[in-house]
């Protein structure tokens, strides 16, 4: 019986040496929380203490990392990845709404500016300074260069591309016969009428796909307002002229109506 009471009475000091020692390092513990909590001193000025209360809150599945379209970690601080597109501004900006804190903790900012808050001033903002005067300057050039050329480009453009494989086609009746891919170009805001014709390389014979061919020989095709058309064109010699292996060529094509023209210079091929 004593030895029961003896095993009891053992026990019962054991466990109360372990609780003891618990709480004596629960309290070592929140002492060790109350030291990193305390005050730190100096004491913030009220616009330190907003600044400081702004801090990331370290959000679980951080909105502003799910916006990001590179997947960085902005609350690390500026990061080359960054491509400035501003979703994570967005998605800080609506928790710090919900949990009514003021917004902006990611933002874009200045040293200078941040500097000043710090120390209980107004921001600064200068918008005249030799950067964007620059700026001004660049941009109204550049503007003024796009506008000229935009009130001054050609209403009527034409550009003509050989065949490259074959160079040429020897039919027959001995004819040979070169094939091109034209392309026509209408800047204007109305449909227009072309004639389409061709120089040099001893007048040969024009004929198009789909396009119906005149009784007197010419070609016309209709292009709708701000539209490009393209055609494939054949050009045929016959086949007892003498001619050079290469020679220049040159397809015309002329409005209708008000009788302006373009010009696209090429090759006739020949054996």
């Amino acid at each position: 019986m004593k030895q029961r009471e003896q095993e009891l009475s053992q026990d019962f000091e054991n466990r109360f040496a372990q609780e003891q020692a618990r709480v004596e390092e629960e309290a070592r513990h929140r002492e060790a929380v109350a030291a990193n909590l305390a005050e730190i001193a100096p004491r913030y000025t009220p616009q330190e203490a907003v600044i400081e209360s702004n801090r990331c809150l370290f959000c679980f599945d951080a909105p502003c990392i799910q916006a990001c379209p590179t997947g960085i970690d902005i609350r690390g601080g500026p990061n080359l990845g960054c491509i400035q597109c501003g979703l994570c501004i967005d998605a800080c900006d609506s928790v710090m709404a919900k949990i009514g804190r003021p917004a902006r903790l990611i933002a874009y900012d200045t040293e200078t500016n941040v500097d000043r808050r710090r120390a209980g001033k107004a921001n600064v903002f200068n918008p005249i300074r030799a950067r964007t005067v620059l700026y001004v300057i660049v941009i109204a050039l550049v503007g003024g260069i796009m506008t000229f050329a935009l009130a001054t480009r050609a209403d009527l453009d034409l550009s003509a591309i050989h065949d490259r494989n074959p160079m040429f086609v020897k039919t027959a009746d001995g004819s040979i016969r070169n094939g091109y891919l034209i392309r026509i170009v209408n800047r204007a805001s109305a449909d227009r009428t072309f004639e389409i014709s061709v120089e040099g390389a001893q007048s040969p014979q024009l004929q198009a796909i789909g396009v119906e061919q005149a009784a007197n020989g010419t070609l016309s095709a209709e292009v709708g307002p701000d539209q490009t058309r393209e055609l494939r064109v054949t050009a045929t010699l016959p086949g007892a002229l003498n001619r050079p292996p290469s020679q220049d060529i040159a397809f015309r094509v002329t409005d209708m109506a008000s009788g302006r023209t373009a010009v696209a210079r090429d090759h006739f091929e020949a054996p």
